[in-house]
């Protein structure tokens, strides 16, 4: 709930955005009531990804957008901390359980399978080889 907090702190008051905390496979909205929908840096958390992306669908008007970041295996840093969290996780010693690491053809064919038409698929690499991808789609 404080990572909700401190994104609202970041953007000014707006009737039309709305911070829920709630299970990314059942969000408590009508279908196709909302225009954009941001997921990031949390789908590599997803133990069903394409029943989160088909509620993602579901919950976006016709023609709404999707942008989704997340970590991005085409990077080497990416890869060795996937592999390294992955071996903490046996000891269970991570609060969280890291599900896979997409590569970006991988996340495009989920999207493709949810049913999304993707716009845009953009890697950025950050410090130490480590990089996100950015997909735009439309529902």
């Amino acid at each position: 709930m404080s990572m909700l907090r401190q994104a609202a702190r970041k953007i000014p008051p707006a009737a039309n955005i709305r911070w829920i905390n709630s299970s990314a496979e059942q969000l408590p909205v009508a279908s196709g009531s909302i225009d954009t929908l941001i997921c990031n840096n949390s789908f590599h958390y997803y133990q069903r990804p394409v029943l989160v992306l088909r509620e993602f669908q579901r919950v976006l008007r016709h023609g709404g957008r999707l942008i989704l970041s997340d970590w991005c295996n085409d990077f080497l840093t990416n890869k060795v901390a996937h592999i390294a969290l992955r071996l903490v996780q046996q000891t269970n010693l991570h609060r969280y359980s890291l599900k896979h690491c997409y590569k970006t053809e991988e996340l495009a064919a989920l999207l493709e399978e949810a049913r999304f038409r993707i716009e845009d698929c953009r890697t950025v690499e950050m410090n130490l080889g480590w990089g996100v991808m950015v997909y735009s789609a439309r529902a």
